[in-house]
C-alpha cells in the first residue's frame, strides 16, 4: 500500500491498492449498534471466472464485477467459503469507460447484524445478512484488491447508537446522509 499523490479523489493524496494487497485499519472496539463507513474509491473491476472465496470471519464482503455491477453477499457462505451462492448481483452499475471515483457508504446495524451499501449517495442494496453471526461490534475496516491497482480516498468511520433513518450524521463531507 502506498500513499500517493498522482491519482486523488479530492485534496493531495490517496492510497494506492495494489493488486492482491489489502489496505487495513484496526479500529477499538465500540459499544455501538451503528457504523457509518464512507470512502472514495477508484475500483479495479473484478473479472474473475467465479465470485471471491468468502472471509467466514467478516460482517460483510461486495465487489465490482467487470461490468461494472455490484455484487454483495448476503448472510453466511453455503455450502462453502469457496463456493458460495450467497453473491447476488444488485444490478446496479458504475461507468466502466473509464472506471470512475465512485464514493461508497455502508452502514452497519450490529443490532440486527444487517447492512447496506450505497454508491454516490443512491440505494445499492439493503437488508444484507451480516457474512458472520460473531461478529458483533466493528473493530476494523479491510479494503482488499482482487484484481489492478485500486485507490482509496477520503476515509470516514463514525460509529454511533443512532438509529436508523436517523439521517446526516455530520461527516465533514456532509456526502453521508443516506436514509439507512
Amino acid at each position: 500500500i502506498v500513499v500517493q499523490t498522482d491519482v486523488v479523489s479530492e485534496g493531495s493524496q490517496a492510497a494506492l491498492i495494489p493488486a492482491d494487497c489489502t489496505l487495513s485499519n484496526r479500529f477499538e472496539s465500540e459499544a455501538a449498534t451503528n457504523v457509518w463507513i464512507e470512502l472514495d474509491t477508484l475500483p479495479s473491476l473484478y473479472d474473475g471466472t467465479n465470485p471471491p472465496a468468502v472471509d467466514p470471519n467478516v460482517a460483510l464482503m461486495f465487489y465490482v464485477n467487470s461490468n461494472g455491477t455490484f455484487m454483495v453477499h448476503d448472510g453466511p457462505a453455503s455450502p462453502s467459503a469457496e463456493a458460495s451462492t450467497n453473491w447476488l448481483d444488485t444490478g446496479v452499475s458504475i461507468e466502466t469507460n473509464p472506471v470512475g471515483w465512485v464514493t461508497i457508504g455502508i452502514y452497519e446495524d450490529f443490532g440486527s447484524q444487517t447492512w447496506e451499501l450505497y454508491a454516490d449517495g443512491a440505494p445499492v442494496a439493503s437488508n444484507l445478512a451480516f457474512i458472520s453471526p460473531a461478529v458483533t461490534n466493528f473493530t476494523r475496516l479491510d479494503v482488499y484488491n482482487g484484481a489492478s491497482t485500486a485507490y482509496v480516498d477520503r476515509v470516514s468511520v463514525v460509529a454511533s447508537n443512532r438509529p436508523t433513518g436517523a439521517g446526516a450524521i455530520g461527516l465533514s463531507t456532509g456526502a453521508l446522509d443516506y436514509a439507512a
